[in-house]
């Protein structure tokens, strides 16, 4: 199982977040994809980012969505 990955920073445009993070230690076996998971304003609920950031080509450490 690998490690936790740290905290994605984000930066902003006029039109598109763009998260970015580091690859977790993952014990030497490949890593096959990635979640993007959006906090909610409530701090409380979270959804999938499933329209921009779905199925994300590896190695991209990138989403941008559009807002």
């Amino acid at each position: 199982m690998p490690d936790q990955p740290s905290a994605p920073t984000t930066t902003f445009d006029r039109t598109v977040v763009y998260v970015d993070w580091v690859a977790p230690f993952n014990q030497g076996s490949p890593i096959t994809g990635y979640k993007v998971v959006i906090r909610h304003a409530d701090e409380v609920n979270f959804s999938e980012e499933l329209t921009d950031c779905n199925r994300l080509a590896l190695p991209t450490l990138q989403c941008a969505i559009p807002i």
